[in-house]
């Protein structure tokens, strides 16, 4: 498990959610990263398959580049300004449903006192 800076997880290792597990994510990050977020749709379509993933920054600075997706798997790599702000990851399945996850990301400013190296970042 990463370490809590206020409500939001610092998890360098692992920036991966499970949509299993909830409908919005936490995450921080320096303002100076451009780091990979992933979702783990598989637990949650079990038999079916991502047949489009979008990515969109409903409020915020973040930057948006590389977005990706496999039959299971989403990703996006994800910068910005500092400042909070929400990401979208709207998935349409093989059947046609179409679902949604939120990450609620903290892009902190290279001057805050809750940045340091344990973070890599």
């Amino acid at each position: 498990m990463g370490k809590v800076c206020g409500e939001y997880e610092m998890n360098n290792s692992k920036r991966t959610f499970n949509p299993l597990l909830g409908k919005t994510f936490r995450y921080a990050q320096s303002e100076n990263a451009e780091l990979k977020y992933q979702g783990n749709w598989g637990p949650q379509i079990q038999t079916l398959t991502i047949a489009s993933s979008e990515w969109v920054v409903e409020y915020g600075s973040a930057v948006l580049a590389s977005e990706a997706a496999t039959t299971t798997v989403t990703s996006v790599i994800i910068s910005g300004n500092a400042g909070e702000s929400k990401i979208i990851n709207k998935v349409t399945l093989s059947d046609g449903q179409v679902d949604e996850r939120a990450i609620m990301l903290k892009i902190r400013s290279n001057n805050d006192p809750y940045l340091n190296s344990d973070y890599g970042i």
